[in-house]
Formats: structure tokens, sequence, C-alpha cells
């Protein structure tokens, strides 16, 4: 018998996810978001999340924050970069709306590692002496037996992380054309895996260059195929942020009434439907034609 297919569609995937999960997205601000998927949560109405990111959130949190299914945060920043602030983000932290864990990029990646290391505590040097340290429940100062002042990093285990990848195979190896950013720490530390990819490739072409997968296999549970999965988010090596789109959503959703118009109109249809209404010429302009 041959190894079994780890192949599901969207909608099978996002039920792997319950309500009251403690979800890891990967990815960096606006860069290979899983945004099918977390479109697919939308939907499904899956709520009481504490989302987690590595360690950059964007579109996905903002989505989730703005549906109203998150109840924890675990993200060291939401934000769109250059092109201006999360604006549901913004509204639920001013209104006190969803409970927010207070931490920074190093307190994020040091709970991972400490999980992936089997250790009841990850060091860190970087977060000496911040403010940061004495509001998070997950960082506290230490010293150590030689003398050093550290802070010790909490461990970190999502129920489930999300990530986005530009190819896999079947049996979940994926691969990274571009930036991996933190996703193989991210898939380490969390309990299970699923992969959204853009294109689905043959096993012998992973096996051809293993040094090409990024994310192996015996640590994915699911493979989605979800072509453009990761717009209007960039999926490097494969297409560019749509920024024109996530310009328009940060202005739509600074209200409450424009966020809905937005969830009914790009959200609601499913991920097919989505394309068709982007539009072959716009996701063809999106496309990435340069290595990275």
């Amino acid at each position: 018998m041959g190894r079994p297919s780890k192949l599901v569609d969207l909608d099978d995937a996002v039920d792997l996810v319950r309500s009251g999960s403690h979800v890891a997205f990967g990815g960096f601000l606006a860069h290979n978001k899983p945004s099918a998927f977390v479109r697919g949560l939308v939907r499904a109405g899956t709520n009481e999340l504490t989302i987690y990111s590595c360690p950059a959130a964007s579109y996905d949190a903002d989505l989730l924050i703005g549906a109203g299914l998150v109840q924890r945060t675990v993200l060291a920043q939401v934000s769109f970069g250059g092109l201006g602030p999360a604006p549901r983000w913004t509204d639920a932290v001013a209104n006190g709306t969803i409970d927010v864990e207070v931490c920074d990029e190093a307190i994020v990646v040091g709970g991972y590692m400490a999980t992936i290391e089997g250790i009841p505590y990850h060091p860190l040097a970087s977060a000496r002496g911040h403010d940061i340290v004495r509001e998070s429940t997950l960082a506290k100062p230490y010293r150590t037996h030689t003398g050093h002042d550290l802070v010790a990093a909490s461990p970190i285990a999502p129920d489930v992380a999300i990530l986005h990848v530009q190819q896999a195979d079947v049996f979940g190896n994926g691969r990274h054309l571009g930036s991996a950013w933190g996703d193989e720490i991210v898939a380490k530390a969390a309990k299970r895996v699923i992969l959204t990819t853009d294109e689905i490739v043959d096993n012998a072409t992973v096996r051809a260059d293993p040094r090409g997968t990024t994310v192996p296999g015996y640590l994915v549970d699911a493979v989605v195929h979800v072509p453009h999965g990761a717009h209007p988010c960039a999926s490097h090596g494969a297409y560019l942020a749509d920024e024109s789109h996530l310009r328009a959503y940060i202005a739509q959703a600074s209200t409450a009434a424009g966020f809905a118009e937005y969830v009914d109109e790009w959200v609601r249809p499913s991920h097919d439907n989505y394309l068709e209404t982007l539009g072959g010429t716009t996701l063809a302009a999106l496309e990435h034609r340069f290595p990275w």
C-alpha cells in the first residue's frame, strides 16, 4: 500500500478547525497569508478563536476580528505596513472587544521555540528591560546561573497552524518559492498543520530537489489546493500583493457597516466565485515574472 494522500477540499479542511481553537497563521504581514482559508473560517462561523502569527499579521487577523470570531490574540503586530493600519483590529483594541496578549516578535517566536525544544521556557536577551515584559503573561525576567539577566518566553503550542505555500505534493511536502518567513517554526510548534497551496506538484518533483522542501510532509495533516489562495496578499514567487484590493479593504473596513459590505461581496462567495469576481485580467497582472 502506498502513502495515503493528504489532499482535501477547502471546506473539509476548514471543518478541521473547531470553535475555541488556538490557531496560528503563517506568512508575514501581507505576504504568504492563507487568505482563502481565513475566508472559509468566516463562512463557517468558527468562533471564540485564539489567534497567533509568526510574528506579524494583517488581512488574516483583521478579517477574523471584524467578523467577531476572535476571543483572544497573541499577535506582535497587526498592520498593512505602508498601506495603512488594520481597521477592525484597531477598533477592537480601542473598544476592548477582544482580549489582547501583550507581546512582541521575540516573545512570540521564543514561545514557539520553547515548544519545539521541549523546555519550560526559551531564553531571550533582546527583550531585557522592555516595559512589554512587565505586562506580558508569556514572558518574565529571570537570572541565569551565570548571573545574566534574561527573559523567559513561555511555550506556545497552537492547536493548528494554517500555512500558505506556492507548491505542495499530495503527501504534504510544501515548497516556498520565495521567503518562508517563520512558517517552519510554526509548523513544528503546532499540534496539527494544514497547508494551502497555489499548485499541486508530483512527488517526483519534490524528490528531485529535496532541499526545496521547506515544510516537510511529516509535519502536515492536510493539503488544500487553492489557486491564488493568498490573494489579496502576495504569494512569494507566484504573484504580488493586490495593493488596490487591500487599499479598498482598508477604506471599506474602517466602519462596521463597510466591513459587512466587504464580507457580503468578497467573503460569503466560494473561492471559485471570488476568483471569478476578480477576473483573469486582474490575476494575470499580479503574476510575478522575476525570480525572488
